[in-house]
């Protein structure tokens, strides 16, 4: 939406009586969306968690007003607060697909991003939203109360709803790389890589060492009872779309660059083909134009090729890729591993040819 800030800039103005004034202006600000922010409320339990353990606190829920097409689910700023300590949750993506058959959970470090994709459907119940440890080297008191998780939520498609909540239960040995947890995708047996009645969020490969307290018995209740359910309806971001564009030219110098004095050629198919960030399989075709020049827009992130169609009566000369980075095989007239992130516009992805003899 649009939103209008009211500023109050120091033009100085001079009245009739000779006094300096402030003349307030307005500004209109760009159009940004906000993502809808939603919290829950909860408390521990009584029994005090021992030093040297860690609580692991996760969040599920469940997805509604998917159809057939991807959709990606974001939370951000996520934190979780009480008067004892202030956790700071990774931030997550989860997406939807029907590319995806058997659902699965990853942390990336480098982004310090839980990474989870969901099959459209063949299970049921919970899907993991994110998690995170306390380290409790002191150990904590028990029944701290109140206990808050807080999250920003954001999709790329109308009309989705998740219903939320998040659980906490102590470990006595627990993992420092999220990557080690083994943390369940989704609910029950089907269409996950756990094949047990564990719940979503279970650190399958610590159940072993799980302790009463936080929101958890011990025993087998390894995420702890879940809170209370909030609903939220994320609000809609539209990606940030890619686009990846060059020339098939003639190389009268042959050094592999198009230099202004280079005549493009026409009429000939370029093939993008790969796979985006939702897992959909991606496969285009486009003809240059009278200046040789192609493009493929609208692109969303991920990992793609080009492939030139030889055009006949000219000899194959050298490629190039692009600004956005990738590799070359000439030979083959292929630019090959595009990794194209959001909002990148890769240009000069150039195919070049020479003058028969």
């Amino acid at each position: 939406m649009k939103l209008l800030q009211w500023l109050f800039s120091r033009e100085m103005a001079v009245n009739s009586r000779g006094r300096t004034q402030f003349r307030p202006s307005l500004e209109l600000l760009e159009t940004r969306a906000v993502p809808a922010v939603t919290l829950i409320s909860s408390t521990f339990n009584g029994t005090a968690i021992p030093a040297d353990s860690s609580v692991w606190f996760s969040s599920v829920g469940k997805i509604s007003g998917v159809g057939a097409n991807p959709v990606t689910i974001r939370l951000t700023d996520a934190t979780i607060t009480s008067g004892n300590f202030t956790v700071a949750v990774p931030d997550s993506v989860i997406t939807v697909s029907s590319a995806v058959t058997t659902a699965t959970t990853e942390f990336n470090a480098q982004t310090n991003t839980w990474m989870t994709n969901i099959p459209l459907s063949g299970f049921s119940g919970n899907v993991f939203l994110a998690g995170a440890t306390l380290p409790a080297p002191d150990g904590l008191p028990g029944g701290i109360k109140p206990v808050v998780w807080q999250a920003d939520f954001t999709t790329d498609t109308p009309g989705v709803n998740i219903n939320w909540k998040w659980a906490a239960a102590v470990y006595t040995n627990f993992g420092s790389d999220y990557n080690d947890l083994g943390v369940k995708p989704v609910d029950g047996s089907a269409a996950n890589p756990y094949p047990n009645s564990h719940h979503a969020g279970t650190p399958e490969n610590f159940t072993a060492y799980v302790f009463g307290g936080a929101r958890g018995g011990g025993g087998s209740n390894f995420t702890g009872s879940l809170s209370a359910t909030k609903s939220v309806t994320p609000s809609l971001v539209q990606p940030d779309l890619s686009s990846l564009s060059g020339f098939v030219y003639l190389d009268n110098n042959l050094n592999g660059s198009k230099d202004d004095n280079e005549s493009g050629i026409g009429g000939v198919v370029i093939t993008l083909d790969g796979t985006d960030d939702q897992g959909q399989t991606v496969f285009q075709s486009v003809t240059t134009d009278a200046n040789g020049f192609y493009s493929f827009t609208n692109l969303r992130a991920g990992t793609y090729r080009l492939h030139e169609e030889q055009p006949p009566g000219f000899p194959d000369g050298l490629d190039s890729i692009g600004t956005q980075g990738g590799l070359v095989d000439s030979d083959l007239d292929l630019l090959y591993d595009i990794i194209l992130g959001a909002g990148v516009d890769g240009q000069h992805n150039n195919f070049g040819e020479f003058i028969p003899d």
